[in-house]
């Protein structure tokens, strides 16, 4: 059984990456949450009170047209949608649901590259990657599923030790006989050292009995070689780390431009390590 939840804001932005999600993960053995949260910032005691109980009606209304929707595309078979709605901050509400709900994925939208680039650079994207201890996948507003082949893994060959890397990896290796591709990134004329050259072998015992390649690409600039690899391979999904004063964090500490366009139209599984 699979737990997905989905937070939405009722955005075509949001119904698009339910849509992938209900494409991605099919209805068996599923069960999908969708999540609405709201907050009021600043207003009088009497007034914060109506604008609450008001802003609560239209989640719950808004959560149940959605539900409907999609309720409506899925199999008679079909687990039926658990809507969740909230009053708190997203990244406080949703850190508490995959705890509570057992979630294994999180599927988010947002509108292309330039939706990515505010996503990540925004002051709260962080602290919601952080707060997410399941994968994140991120779903670009105008990307449709498509069968996922190959599944790319931009990682910078430190040691991968957590057994939740891979079987979160595994997971659409198996429902998709799909093939991964394992990337390092490293500077031009940046030797592999002995340490790093050792995650080879960690990885034939994650991903024993997998049809799995390792890749090793030159570049200064490491969202270019990203961008490159991608196209290179042909790749579906791209499965990052984010692993503290990792590889990610070298990624996500600066801005991004448009030089990410790559990442910005395909999807991203995020997985917190």
């Amino acid at each position: 059984m699979k737990n997905i939840l989905i937070p939405t804001d009722f955005s075509f932005c949001a119904r698009n990456a339910i849509q992938y999600a209900i494409d991605c993960f099919g209805h068996k053995e599923v069960q999908y949450y969708f999540l609405n949260t709201y907050e009021q910032v600043s207003s009088s005691a009497t007034m914060m009170v109506s604008l609450i109980d008001r802003m609560r009606e239209d989640s719950v209304n808004g959560l149940k047209n959605e539900v409907d929707y999609f309720q409506n595309i899925l199999p008679n078979t079909a687990k039926p949608i658990i809507s969740l709605t909230e009053y708190g901050a997203l990244r406080n509400v949703l850190s508490k649901k995959v705890v509570d709900n057992n979630i294994d994925f999180v599927v988010v939208g947002t509108k292309g590259a330039d939706g990515f680039d505010k996503f990540i650079t925004g002051s709260n994207a962080s602290d919601l990657i952080r707060a997410v201890n399941c994968p994140l996948i991120i779903v670009p507003e105008n990307h449709r599923f498509i069968k996922i082949r190959t599944i790319g893994f931009a990682a910078d060959f430190e040691r991968i030790m957590n057994h939740s890397v891979s079987n979160s990896i595994d997971s659409f290796l198996q429902d998709f006989d799909s093939q991964l591709v394992v990337v390092n990134i490293r500077k031009e004329g940046e030797e592999l050292d002995l340490e790093k050259g050792a995650a080879r072998v960690n990885l034939h015992s994650l991903f024993k009995g997998k049809r799995f390649m390792v890749s090793n690409i030159e570049n200064k600039n490491i969202v270019e070689g990203i961008n490159n690899f991608g196209k290179d391979y042909d790749i579906d999904l791209l499965v990052m780390l984010a692993r503290k004063h990792g590889f990610f964090e070298s990624i996500f500490r600066k801005s991004i431009t448009k030089e990410i366009a790559m990442m910005g139209e395909l999807p991203l599984i995020i997985i917190n390590e």
